[in-house]
Formats: C-alpha cells, sequence, structure tokens
C-alpha cells in the first residue's frame, strides 16, 4: 500500500522569499568551490605548468628548438666578433656592449613565437657569459635597457639610440659620439636581422 505524505500548508510570500535567499547562499558557495562540476564531474583547471611543457614539447619536436639553439649561438658569435673590434675606452666599451645586446633583443621579436624568441636569448646570454662572466653581467644592466625600451614604445620618439647613448656616458652633448653609436646600432641590428632571417622554423 502506497503511503503518500499528508498536503502541506501553503507557503507564505516571506517563507518563499527566506527559501529563494538561501537557496541563492548556497548557489552562490557552489560556484565558489574550486571544483566547479557540470553533469557530476569536476572540470580539471589548466596547469600553466603543463601547458607550458607541452609547447616545449611541440616545439622540439618539429626541431623548432634546436634551431632557436643554433640561432642563439651564431648570434653570440656574431656580438664577441664585433666587441672585440671595439677600441674606445670604458664608458663607451661598455655602453656600446649594452647597446649591440639591446639590438639583438629587438630583432629576435621577429620570431614566430615567444618560446622561440626566449630559447634563442637564453643561449645567447648563456654564450656571452662563457666569453666572458665580466661582459655578461655588465650587458645585465637593466637602466640602459630601461631607457631604450621607453624610447621605443614612444609613437614619436624624442631622443635617438645615440643621444641615450652619450647620456649614459656622461657626454649628452656629444654629437659625434651620440652619431657613432646610432651608426653601431643600425649597423649591428640589420646583421642580427639578416642572421635570424636565414634561420627557418616551423610554424
Amino acid at each position: 500500500m502506497l503511503d503518500f505524505a499528508a498536503p502541506t500548508a501553503p507557503i507564505s510570500r516571506k517563507s518563499h522569499t527566506k527559501m529563494r535567499i538561501q537557496n541563492n547562499r548556497f548557489l552562490r558557495f557552489l560556484i565558489a568551490e574550486e571544483d566547479i562540476r557540470i553533469a557530476g564531474r569536476p572540470i580539471k583547471k589548466k596547469d600553466p605548468g603543463e601547458s607550458s611543457a607541452a609547447d616545449f614539447y611541440n616545439q622540439q619536436n618539429i626541431g623548432n628548438i634546436q634551431t632557436a639553439l643554433q640561432l642563439g649561438k651564431c648570434l653570440a658569435r656574431l656580438y664577441c666578433g664585433h666587441i672585440r673590434k671595439i677600441q674606445n675606452p670604458e664608458p663607451v666599451l661598455s655602453q656600446l656592449a649594452i647597446l649591440y645586446s639591446y639590438a639583438v633583443n629587438r630583432a629576435i621579436q621577429c620570431l614566430p613565437n615567444s618560446l622561440i624568441a626566449q630559447t634563442v636569448l637564453s643561449t645567447f646570454y648563456n654564450m656571452v657569459k662563457q666569453e666572458s662572466d665580466e661582459l655578461y653581467q655588465s650587458v645585465r644592466d637593466p637602466v640602459p635597457f630601461s631607457l631604450y625600451i621607453l624610447r621605443d614604445k614612444r609613437v614619436e620618439p624624442t631622443e635617438t639610440y645615440g643621444e641615450i647613448f652619450a647620456s649614459l656616458c656622461g657626454r649628452r652633448d656629444d654629437q659625434e659620439l651620440s652619431e657613432l653609436a646610432d651608426r653601431e646600432y643600425e649597423e649591428f641590428y640589420g646583421e642580427c636581422i639578416l642572421l635570424s632571417e636565414g634561420f627557418s622554423f616551423q610554424t
């Protein structure tokens, strides 16, 4: 024999409102849970580390990582070759080394993705450090880089690379030094671009 529940009294407007508030609180609690469930199954959140590892594996699998390592080494050889030719005394020598390294950083922006660019840059700096730890430490100075970056972010730059360079050398009004730095930058940057374009990456 079926046992039916006894009929309940009608729910008042006040009781209905109270239940709705409680239900809303309960829903907010569910939404705030870290394991959001759909159809009884938790949604697995994407781990940035796993994503990065997968990207690296994919790029390595198609040969891009190996190509990036080779490009980084070639850029380092080009860079160190230019450094050896510098006859200027300090602080011009150190500032030219920084300006050249900034040119490398700008040149690799044409590469297919940030993982490849970072691999090239890491290899480049590792090679420079092997060549000279003192040189490596000097080119990691963040102040000149910040000034060059700010210059490039402006729609209409008010200073040339050479003018910033001359200021960093303590010779802001030295037009000859400023022009020298501009020529050196443009020449070396162009060589970095040509070198980078000679390497083919799979996309």
